[in-house]
Protein backbone atom coordinates (compact mmCIF):
# COMPACT_ATOMS: atom_id res chain seq x y z
CA UNK A 1 0.00 0.00 0.00
CA UNK A 2 2.59 2.63 1.08
CA UNK A 3 4.37 1.84 -2.40
CA UNK A 4 1.30 2.34 -4.31
CA UNK A 5 0.58 5.74 -2.42
CA UNK A 6 4.29 6.87 -3.07
CA UNK A 7 3.94 6.03 -7.06
CA UNK A 8 0.45 7.89 -7.00
CA UNK A 9 2.19 10.92 -4.83
CA UNK A 10 4.97 11.01 -8.16
CA UNK A 11 2.75 10.35 -10.68
CA UNK A 12 0.85 13.64 -9.32
CA UNK A 13 4.07 15.81 -9.04
CA UNK A 14 4.77 14.92 -12.24
CA UNK A 15 1.42 15.70 -13.84
CA UNK A 16 1.86 19.54 -11.97
CA UNK A 17 5.84 19.86 -13.14
CA UNK A 18 4.62 19.22 -17.15
CA UNK A 19 1.51 21.47 -17.16
CA UNK A 20 3.63 24.48 -15.34
CA UNK A 21 6.09 23.70 -17.99
CA UNK A 22 3.67 23.98 -20.67
CA UNK A 23 2.09 26.99 -19.26
CA UNK A 24 5.52 28.62 -18.99
CA UNK A 25 6.63 27.98 -22.38
CA UNK A 26 3.12 29.13 -23.73
CA UNK A 27 3.01 32.38 -22.46
CA UNK A 28 0.87 34.71 -24.68
CA UNK A 29 2.98 36.83 -27.00
CA UNK A 30 3.35 40.66 -25.82
CA UNK A 31 4.69 43.89 -27.23
CA UNK A 32 8.33 45.33 -26.15
CA UNK A 33 6.90 48.29 -25.79
CA UNK A 34 3.50 50.04 -25.43
CA UNK A 35 3.14 53.34 -24.83
CA UNK A 36 5.61 55.21 -27.27
CA UNK A 37 6.41 58.71 -27.33
CA UNK A 38 8.04 59.95 -30.37
CA UNK A 39 9.28 63.06 -32.29
CA UNK A 40 8.13 64.00 -35.70
CA UNK A 41 10.73 62.29 -37.75
CA UNK A 42 11.92 59.77 -34.70
CA UNK A 43 11.94 56.10 -35.40
CA UNK A 44 11.92 52.83 -33.18
CA UNK A 45 11.23 49.40 -33.35
CA UNK A 46 9.14 46.89 -31.70
CA UNK A 47 9.74 43.47 -30.96
CA UNK A 48 7.43 40.47 -30.00
CA UNK A 49 8.38 38.98 -27.37
CA UNK A 50 6.70 34.94 -26.64
CA UNK A 51 6.40 34.69 -30.92
CA UNK A 52 5.42 31.45 -31.49
CA UNK A 53 8.08 30.14 -33.91
CA UNK A 54 5.99 29.34 -36.99
CA UNK A 55 3.75 31.93 -36.59
CA UNK A 56 4.14 35.34 -38.96
CA UNK A 57 2.74 38.87 -38.28
CA UNK A 58 1.13 41.64 -40.21
CA UNK A 59 1.72 45.11 -38.91
CA UNK A 60 -0.46 48.26 -39.49
CA UNK A 61 -1.51 51.51 -38.22
CA UNK A 62 -4.85 53.35 -37.48
CA UNK A 63 -3.67 57.02 -38.52
CA UNK A 64 -0.80 56.80 -41.16
CA UNK A 65 -1.01 60.48 -40.99
CA UNK A 66 0.54 60.48 -37.54
CA UNK A 67 2.86 57.47 -37.44
CA UNK A 68 3.86 54.49 -40.13
CA UNK A 69 4.76 50.98 -39.09
CA UNK A 70 6.94 48.84 -41.27
CA UNK A 71 7.06 45.12 -41.99
CA UNK A 72 9.35 44.44 -39.23
CA UNK A 73 7.51 46.56 -36.67
CA UNK A 74 9.43 49.76 -36.97
CA UNK A 75 7.66 52.92 -36.20
CA UNK A 76 8.66 56.15 -37.65
CA UNK A 77 6.59 59.24 -36.57
CA UNK A 78 5.33 61.60 -39.22
CA UNK A 79 2.97 64.53 -37.44
CA UNK A 80 2.22 65.57 -34.49
CA UNK A 81 -0.98 63.53 -32.88
CA UNK A 82 -1.81 60.28 -31.29
CA UNK A 83 -2.52 56.78 -33.35
CA UNK A 84 -2.17 53.28 -32.17
CA UNK A 85 0.22 50.49 -33.95
CA UNK A 86 -1.52 46.90 -34.49
CA UNK A 87 0.65 44.05 -35.00
CA UNK A 88 -1.80 40.80 -35.73
CA UNK A 89 -0.36 37.81 -35.12
CA UNK A 90 -1.42 34.37 -37.32
CA UNK A 91 -0.86 30.52 -36.87
CA UNK A 92 -1.81 28.23 -39.91
CA UNK A 93 -3.34 31.34 -41.33
CA UNK A 94 -5.78 31.84 -38.72
CA UNK A 95 -5.61 34.61 -36.52
CA UNK A 96 -4.33 33.90 -33.11
CA UNK A 97 -3.41 36.87 -31.37
CA UNK A 98 -3.89 41.10 -31.61
CA UNK A 99 -1.14 42.81 -30.11
CA UNK A 100 -1.56 46.98 -29.98
CA UNK A 101 0.67 49.94 -28.57
CA UNK A 102 -0.74 53.35 -28.29
CA UNK A 103 2.03 55.74 -30.27
CA UNK A 104 1.66 59.53 -29.31
CA UNK A 105 4.28 62.06 -31.42
CA UNK A 106 4.81 65.50 -29.97
CA UNK A 107 5.55 68.55 -31.85
CA UNK A 108 9.43 68.61 -31.87
CA UNK A 109 11.18 67.27 -34.88
CA UNK A 110 14.10 64.71 -34.13
CA UNK A 111 17.32 65.22 -36.72
CA UNK A 112 19.54 62.41 -37.30
CA UNK A 113 21.67 63.65 -39.99
CA UNK A 114 21.47 66.69 -42.59
CA UNK A 115 19.15 65.78 -44.70
CA UNK A 116 16.78 65.00 -41.72
CA UNK A 117 17.51 68.33 -40.73
CA UNK A 118 16.87 70.28 -43.73
CA UNK A 119 13.09 68.40 -44.30
CA UNK A 120 12.79 69.92 -40.81
CA UNK A 121 13.69 73.03 -41.59
CA UNK A 122 11.13 73.36 -44.18
CA UNK A 123 8.14 72.55 -42.13
CA UNK A 124 7.07 75.99 -40.53
CA UNK A 125 4.87 73.69 -38.35
CA UNK A 126 7.83 72.38 -36.70
CA UNK A 127 9.43 75.49 -33.87
CA UNK A 128 11.42 73.15 -32.11
CA UNK A 129 13.79 70.62 -33.46
CA UNK A 130 16.08 67.86 -31.28
CA UNK A 131 19.95 67.63 -32.82
CA UNK A 132 20.94 64.13 -31.96
CA UNK A 133 23.49 62.47 -34.47
CA UNK A 134 26.64 60.04 -34.06
CA UNK A 135 29.76 61.10 -32.14
CA UNK A 136 31.67 63.82 -34.40
CA UNK A 137 28.81 64.46 -36.79
CA UNK A 138 28.39 67.72 -38.08
CA UNK A 139 24.98 69.26 -38.36
CA UNK A 140 24.69 72.25 -41.18
CA UNK A 141 22.25 75.09 -41.37
CA UNK A 142 22.04 75.33 -44.81
CA UNK A 143 22.12 79.42 -46.38
CA UNK A 144 18.91 81.08 -45.97
CA UNK A 145 16.79 78.66 -43.86
CA UNK A 146 14.95 79.73 -40.60
CA UNK A 147 15.00 77.67 -37.21
CA UNK A 148 12.77 78.33 -34.18
CA UNK A 149 14.75 76.50 -31.53
CA UNK A 150 17.71 73.89 -32.14
CA UNK A 151 18.30 71.55 -29.00
CA UNK A 152 21.55 69.68 -28.93
CA UNK A 153 21.45 66.22 -26.99
CA UNK A 154 24.06 64.24 -29.16
CA UNK A 155 27.43 64.00 -27.56
CA UNK A 156 30.37 65.63 -28.95
CA UNK A 157 29.10 66.73 -32.18
CA UNK A 158 29.91 70.08 -34.43
CA UNK A 159 26.91 72.56 -35.81
CA UNK A 160 27.08 75.35 -38.41
CA UNK A 161 25.09 78.07 -38.85
CA UNK A 162 25.76 79.19 -42.58
CA UNK A 163 25.62 82.66 -43.65
CA UNK A 164 22.31 84.22 -44.47
CA UNK A 165 20.37 81.74 -42.10
CA UNK A 166 19.15 82.51 -38.75
CA UNK A 167 18.21 80.56 -35.25
CA UNK A 168 16.36 82.10 -32.55
CA UNK A 169 17.98 80.09 -29.77
CA UNK A 170 20.00 76.78 -29.57
CA UNK A 171 20.46 74.97 -26.50
CA UNK A 172 23.14 72.41 -25.37
CA UNK A 173 21.90 70.26 -22.96
CA UNK A 174 24.37 67.29 -22.71
CA UNK A 175 27.89 67.05 -21.59
CA UNK A 176 30.54 66.74 -23.95
CA UNK A 177 33.04 68.89 -26.30
CA UNK A 178 30.98 70.62 -29.08
CA UNK A 179 31.97 73.26 -31.80
CA UNK A 180 30.08 76.02 -33.05
CA UNK A 181 30.22 78.03 -36.06
CA UNK A 182 28.36 80.73 -37.00
CA UNK A 183 28.35 82.17 -40.03
CA UNK A 184 24.26 83.39 -40.14
CA UNK A 185 22.34 85.00 -37.25
CA UNK A 186 22.02 83.15 -34.14
CA UNK A 187 19.74 84.83 -31.35
CA UNK A 188 20.35 83.75 -28.15
CA UNK A 189 22.74 80.58 -26.96
CA UNK A 190 22.34 78.08 -23.67
CA UNK A 191 24.42 75.86 -21.80
CA UNK A 192 22.30 74.18 -19.77
CA UNK A 193 24.49 70.74 -18.70
CA UNK A 194 27.58 70.60 -16.37
CA UNK A 195 30.61 69.51 -18.04
CA UNK A 196 30.51 71.16 -21.58
CA UNK A 197 33.22 72.59 -23.25
CA UNK A 198 32.03 74.53 -26.36
CA UNK A 199 34.08 76.19 -29.26
CA UNK A 200 32.60 79.03 -30.79
CA UNK A 201 33.49 80.77 -33.94
CA UNK A 202 31.72 83.67 -35.27
CA UNK A 203 32.92 83.97 -39.19
CA UNK A 204 32.18 86.19 -41.97
CA UNK A 205 31.02 89.98 -42.25
CA UNK A 206 27.63 89.34 -41.59
CA UNK A 207 28.11 86.97 -37.93
CA UNK A 208 26.45 87.89 -35.26
CA UNK A 209 25.05 85.66 -31.61
CA UNK A 210 23.37 88.19 -29.72
CA UNK A 211 23.14 86.40 -26.18
CA UNK A 212 25.41 83.69 -24.41
CA UNK A 213 23.70 82.06 -21.65
CA UNK A 214 26.39 79.63 -19.29
CA UNK A 215 23.43 78.26 -17.04
CA UNK A 216 25.92 75.58 -15.94
CA UNK A 217 29.69 75.05 -14.82
CA UNK A 218 31.34 75.01 -18.37
CA UNK A 219 34.24 76.13 -20.73
CA UNK A 220 33.27 78.70 -23.50
CA UNK A 221 36.56 79.41 -26.17
CA UNK A 222 34.72 82.32 -28.31
CA UNK A 223 36.64 83.12 -31.28
CA UNK A 224 35.11 86.27 -32.65
CA UNK A 225 36.43 86.93 -35.90
CA UNK A 226 33.26 88.54 -37.40
CA UNK A 227 33.05 92.07 -38.24
CA UNK A 228 29.79 92.76 -36.09
CA UNK A 229 29.31 92.22 -32.96
CA UNK A 230 29.14 88.81 -30.65
CA UNK A 231 26.56 90.43 -28.10
CA UNK A 232 26.43 89.87 -24.58
CA UNK A 233 28.22 86.99 -22.48
CA UNK A 234 25.65 86.18 -19.22
CA UNK A 235 27.64 83.95 -16.89
CA UNK A 236 25.68 82.57 -14.32
CA UNK A 237 27.84 79.56 -12.99
CA UNK A 238 31.47 78.83 -12.46
CA UNK A 239 33.00 78.82 -15.91
CA UNK A 240 35.89 78.99 -17.63
CA UNK A 241 36.14 81.05 -20.32
CA UNK A 242 38.80 82.32 -23.59
CA UNK A 243 37.92 85.27 -25.77
CA UNK A 244 39.63 85.81 -28.86
CA UNK A 245 39.58 86.75 -32.63
CA UNK A 246 40.08 90.17 -35.03
CA UNK A 247 35.80 91.41 -34.36
CA UNK A 248 35.87 94.94 -34.39
CA UNK A 249 33.77 94.94 -31.80
CA UNK A 250 33.76 94.26 -27.92
CA UNK A 251 31.81 91.55 -26.49
CA UNK A 252 30.41 92.25 -22.80
CA UNK A 253 30.86 89.80 -20.52
CA UNK A 254 28.48 90.04 -17.59
CA UNK A 255 29.42 87.72 -14.73
CA UNK A 256 26.66 87.03 -12.02
CA UNK A 257 26.94 86.72 -7.86
CA UNK A 258 26.54 83.03 -8.94
CA UNK A 259 29.37 82.53 -10.75
CA UNK A 260 32.01 82.74 -8.16
CA UNK A 261 36.13 81.67 -9.06
CA UNK A 262 35.12 81.77 -12.73
CA UNK A 263 38.51 82.19 -14.78
CA UNK A 264 38.50 85.17 -17.84
CA UNK A 265 40.86 85.48 -19.93
CA UNK A 266 41.25 88.13 -22.70
CA UNK A 267 43.07 87.89 -25.90
CA UNK A 268 40.56 90.56 -27.10
CA UNK A 269 39.42 93.80 -26.10
CA UNK A 270 35.78 93.39 -24.21
CA UNK A 271 33.67 94.78 -21.42
CA UNK A 272 33.34 93.01 -18.21
CA UNK A 273 31.29 93.52 -15.00
CA UNK A 274 31.77 90.92 -12.52
CA UNK A 275 29.45 90.83 -9.63
CA UNK A 276 31.13 87.74 -8.03
CA UNK A 277 35.54 86.95 -7.20
CA UNK A 278 36.29 86.12 -10.54
CA UNK A 279 39.99 85.57 -11.76
CA UNK A 280 41.24 87.40 -14.90
CA UNK A 281 44.15 87.21 -17.41
CA UNK A 282 44.81 90.44 -19.44
CA UNK A 283 46.99 89.57 -22.77
CA UNK A 284 48.23 92.14 -25.33
CA UNK A 285 45.70 91.67 -28.01
CA UNK A 286 42.96 92.83 -24.59
CA UNK A 287 45.16 95.63 -23.20
CA UNK A 288 42.16 97.71 -23.98
CA UNK A 289 39.66 95.95 -22.25
CA UNK A 290 37.67 97.46 -19.09
CA UNK A 291 37.22 95.72 -16.01
CA UNK A 292 34.57 96.92 -13.82
CA UNK A 293 33.22 95.72 -10.16
CA UNK A 294 29.55 95.78 -8.97
CA UNK A 295 30.40 95.78 -5.86
CA UNK A 296 33.03 97.45 -3.76
CA UNK A 297 33.38 94.15 -1.64
CA UNK A 298 34.19 92.08 -4.97
CA UNK A 299 37.83 90.48 -5.36
CA UNK A 300 39.55 90.54 -8.55
CA UNK A 301 42.76 88.21 -9.16
CA UNK A 302 44.20 89.77 -12.23
CA UNK A 303 47.05 88.92 -14.41
CA UNK A 304 48.53 91.69 -16.30
CA UNK A 305 50.16 90.23 -19.68
CA UNK A 306 50.34 93.41 -21.26
CA UNK A 307 53.19 96.08 -21.43
CA UNK A 308 51.36 98.66 -19.77
CA UNK A 309 49.60 99.13 -16.55
CA UNK A 310 45.68 98.04 -16.54
CA UNK A 311 43.06 99.67 -14.41
CA UNK A 312 40.01 97.81 -12.63
CA UNK A 313 37.00 100.08 -12.18
CA UNK A 314 35.61 99.59 -8.76
CA UNK A 315 32.39 101.75 -7.15
CA UNK A 316 34.88 103.47 -4.67
CA UNK A 317 38.44 103.23 -6.56
CA UNK A 318 40.23 102.69 -8.72
CA UNK A 319 43.08 99.91 -8.79
CA UNK A 320 45.97 99.48 -11.01
CA UNK A 321 47.73 96.53 -11.66
CA UNK A 322 51.42 96.87 -13.14
CA UNK A 323 52.49 95.23 -16.43
CA UNK A 324 53.70 92.03 -15.90
CA UNK A 325 52.10 91.23 -12.34
CA UNK A 326 49.52 89.65 -10.87
CA UNK A 327 47.27 91.19 -8.02
CA UNK A 328 43.67 90.83 -6.07
CA UNK A 329 42.47 93.72 -6.17
CA UNK A 330 38.83 95.37 -4.57
CA UNK A 331 37.01 98.25 -4.03
CA UNK A 332 38.22 98.54 -0.37
CA UNK A 333 40.54 101.76 0.18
Amino acid sequence: MKKINSLLFMLTAVFWFLTLSYHVSAASPSLSKENISLHIGQSLSVKIKQLPKTSSVKWSVRNKAVATVSKTGRISAVSKGSTTVIAKIYQKNRLSYTLTAKVKVDGKGYASNNRSLKKLLSDSKIDTIILNGKIGYKFIVPKGNFAGMLEVYGKNISISIADESFVNSLSFVNSGKFNLSVAGQLAHLYVKKEGISLQLDTTGTNSVVNSVYLEKESKLNLNSAGSTSSGNIYVLAKADISISGNGEKREMIMVRDTAKESSITLDKNADLYTDANIYCTVNNNGKDSKLTTLDYKISVTLTNNTANAFTVITPSVEKTVEAGSTRTVNGKR
